[in-house]
């Protein structure tokens, strides 16, 4: 359609008769190209999708009811496309939408139970246990009910895995809850050689939690890296929360974790490494259960890497507490929470573990 040398769009999508939005389809990754989008010279707020490549890009806008221009300039403010917000066309396509939604709700539907049928072949020939049953049909259940209106969720698919979080996420903080108890949780990180980009995206991670009854003990573990050491000492400056220790030798990760947990005066410690980042609902999802039930010692959740373009991705759903699987590999790993008792009454980590 509109083409420049740093990006082209393919697709444009204008829905809505009273709500009409406006969403852009097209090559190189929303983030490079940073777009500017105007409606009659007023700047439009544009919401990112994830797509899942580099070389694509989503961007999602709500107009106003009245007839208008829409005009999208590149970050250089290169005018690249002009668009025109006719009532007719969102009737259109609105109608158009409504019509064909059924006919992709059905398409969903059979593609879940054509893998649901190559999955019991495979597995069981057919031949699935009866106590499997319940679990199963709960599993078909959630399978309709978050299916994208294209298709269906593929975890391992990096574009449908970000579409299902966000869904999955924004339901997660609509059900949020009143907090009777609300322990400190003291996050336990050692730092060795890590670049500042990676340990402040850690660090902002945890401040930016909805849940804010937590302290971060940081030890270095004698790093020879100083851009690490600048970093600490910024860190320490940054938020009353960040402890910060400094070791005279290398002692490796379990003698630093010690040297942190050493520092912590939280009922629970929180496990986490120099260059991971937890969601920002992940310590209030962690109280929120101990709300349920206080006599809780050690909670565990589900993990996923981030890509260089940072898409989340490679996701790890675990299971409840599992002897083979924890056996047969570290399948608790990180994030996870543990009464801090606990981990005093057994001498915290062992060395060279």
């Amino acid at each position: 359609m509109a083409t420049e040398k740093n990006f082209e769009i393919k697709k444009i999508y204008l829905f809505g008769i009273k709500n009409p939005t406006i969403t852009f389809e097209g090559t190189k990754n929303v983030d490079v190209i940073e777009p500017k989008i105007f409606e009659n010279n007023i700047e439009l707020k544009y919401i990112k999708n994830p797509v899942g490549s580099k070389k694509k890009f989503s961007i999602y806008c709500v107009l106003n009811k009245s007839l208008s221009k829409i005009k999208v300039y590149d970050k250089k403010g290169n005018l690249i496309y002009t668009y025109r917000n006719f009532l007719l066309r969102r009737i259109i396509t609105t109608i158009g939408r409504k019509i064909s939604k059924p006919f992709t709700s059905i398409k969903a539907l059979l593609i879940t139970l054509g893998k649901g049928i190559s999955f019991f072949w495979r597995k069981y020939h057919f031949l699935v246990p009866p106590k499997m049953w319940k679990k199963y049909f709960n599993d078909f259940k959630n399978r309709v009910k978050h299916r994208d209106t294209y298709s269906v969720y593929n975890p391992y698919n990096v574009s449908d895995y970000n579409k299902w979080l966000n869904k999955i996420e924004a339901e997660t903080t609509e059900e949020k809850i009143n907090l009777k108890y609300k322990p400190l949780i003291s996050l336990l990180i050692p730092v060795y050689n890590i670049g500042k980009k990676y340990l402040f995206e850690c660090i902002d991670s945890i401040l930016n939690q909805t849940y804010k009854n937590f302290e971060i003990c940081l030890v270095d573990d004698c790093s020879t890296n100083e851009e690490t050491k600048e970093a600490l000492k910024e860190l320490e400056k940054k938020d009353k929360r960040i402890k910060v220790k400094y070791r005279k030798e290398n002692g490796h990760i379990s003698r630093t974790t010690n040297d942190a947990l050493s520092m912590a005066t939280g009922e629970f410690v929180g496990l986490i490494d120099n260059d991971d980042t937890i969601t920002p609902n992940a310590l209030y999802e962690v109280v929120k259960v101990l709300n349920k039930d206080k006599k809780i010692d050690m909670i565990y959740s589900d993990e996923d890497k981030l890509d260089l373009s940072g898409k989340r991705c490679e996701p790890t759903f675990k299971s409840d507490f599992a002897p083979d699987s924890l056996l047969s590999n570290n399948y608790i790993c990180h994030f996870t929470v543990l009464r801090k008792s606990i981990m005093e009454k057994i001498g915290g980590e062992r060395v060279g573990f």
